[in-house]
């Protein structure tokens, strides 16, 4: 990176349009206009065998910033493992997921979102 570059983004950052996270930067609103970005509707299908949750919020469905980083947890009900966990946007294409101990992580796209998992019992092999 630049100096120059870093500079925009610390003035950026201090002017309070930006946000650094995790993933990146996230911006919170336009420099020119001032306007709040777009948000979209990330939502939580829940299925058997266990459940989707936010990180930060009991509910199923959230309003995010567009940018901004989501963090999706797969709970597995007892005897359950994780099988598979997927993000769609509103026309049905896979988003990336970006898994790591802390669980699922996502960058709000321009699109509603959807999230859905699938969990399989645990299988345990009994030895003689």
């Amino acid at each position: 990176m630049t100096k120059k570059f870093v500079g925009k983004i610390a003035a950026a950052v201090m002017a309070g349009l930006i946000a650094i996270t995790s993933c990146g930067f996230t911006q919170i609103a336009s420099a020119a206009t001032g306007d709040e970005p777009e948000k979209y509707t990330i939502s939580l299908e829940q299925s058997e065998g266990g459940s989707l949750k936010f990180r930060d919020s009991d509910k199923t469905e959230l309003t995010v910033a567009v940018g901004e980083e989501i963090m999706i947890l797969a709970v597995p009900d007892e005897d359950f493992e994780t099988e598979s966990v997927k993000a769609a946007d509103e026309e049905g294409r896979e988003l990336i997921l970006t898994a790591n101990e802390d669980g699922y992580h996502l960058v709000m796209p321009e699109s509603n979102v959807k999230v859905s998992a699938g969990f399989q019992p645990v299988v345990t092999l009994l030895t003689a």
